[in-house]
């Protein structure tokens, strides 16, 4: 029987949350997927400190091949984001919610040439290295 939570991520939130859960279930930590999902893994906590599109897709195909439900939770703009819950076998997929959320903002425009240039160069840090209107192009 599966009962492990596996903490993907690193950064204050998955150290927090590792922390708390630590005491009353058995938790495993890693910083990335590269060494595969232990087989007594029945949940997956993917938690960071900034949006990184490019992580979520890969969670998307790593632990759906797995059939292991997760939920992703991370910090975007000062606000904290949890969800969506991806169950194996239901509708639903956080690319859909992230479509979702950028569609419905005011700044939808400027947010998914941020969502694009993320997942296309791996991550928050690269937001250090482009000047900002490097991000406000809409989608081709």
């Amino acid at each position: 029987m599966k009962t492990d939570v596996l903490v993907v991520g690193e950064g204050v939130l998955a150290d927090h949350v590792h922390g708390d859960l630590s005491g009353q279930y058995q938790v495993n930590r890693q910083t990335d997927f590269e060494a595969g999902i232990p087989q007594t893994t029945a949940m997956v906590l993917l938690l960071q400190d900034a949006w990184n599109p490019a992580v979520h897709v890969k969670a998307e195909e790593v632990i759906g091949q797995a059939g292991i439900p997760w939920l992703r939770g991370f910090v975007s703009f000062g606000e904290g984001v949890v969800g969506p819950l991806v169950r194996p076998g239901v509708p639903g997929c956080s690319q859909c919610a992230d479509q979702r959320h950028l569609m419905a903002g005011r700044d939808r425009k400027e947010m998914w040439g941020i969502r694009r240039q993320l997942e296309e160069n791996g991550g928050w840090s690269v937001m250090r290295q482009h000047p900002a209107q490097d991000f406000y192009r809409w989608p081709t």
